[in-house]
């Protein structure tokens, strides 16, 4: 990336990143998600590290800024993008889903699960996402490649507080 930048423009080098670091985060971030914090965080350095060496940036820039320049998610964010993403396919494909979009809270039912080892899985993840956020990002009736472009739209809208709570659970 470093030997790219100085030649290429800034799309260009957009496309590069995307093709090359955010397809693959995205590809195994469900695998690799709600796992283990220290996994996201390796991520996360990763990322940011690719990100600042494209945009001429120093090493201690703020990430908050660096995301909003860069017009990019976080690892967190993409994570739960995807999680979102595949839970709202599931919603629309189901056949409960004329029944949950006449009712006045849209709700999916969440496994029951007495350990917090379990939470962190996307079995028990996604479905509880999913209800808080069709709380903040009206995504109920549509179809996906809509909902993933209003996903995109509130997620940077979050900071890193208000990502974190999202995929914590709190017993």
């Amino acid at each position: 990336m470093r030997l790219l930048r100085p030649s290429a423009d800034p799309d260009l080098l957009k496309s590069v990143y995307i093709a090359l670091c955010q397809s693959i985060i995205t590809y195994c971030i469900t695998s690799w998600g709600g796992i283990a914090t220290s996994t996201l965080l390796q991520l996360e350095r990763s990322q940011r590290c690719v990100l600042k060496v494209m945009l001429f940036k120093n090493r201690l820039f703020s990430t908050e800024l660096l995301h909003q320049q860069s017009d990019t998610l976080s690892v967190r964010q993409l994570y739960i993008q995807n999680i979102l993403l595949t839970a709202h396919k599931s919603v629309l494909n189901s056949d409960d889903y004329k029944i949950l979009s006449q009712r006045r809270v849209f709700k999916i039912p969440v496994p029951f699960s007495k350990t917090s080892f379990a939470h962190h899985y996307n079995a028990f993840l996604r479905p509880f996402v999913y209800n808080k956020a069709v709380k903040c990002c009206d995504i109920k009736y549509s179809t996906t490649r809509e909902a993933k472009a209003k996903i995109r739209l509130w997620l940077r809208t979050l900071d890193y507080q208000s990502t974190e709570k999202l995929i914590r659970v709190v017993q």
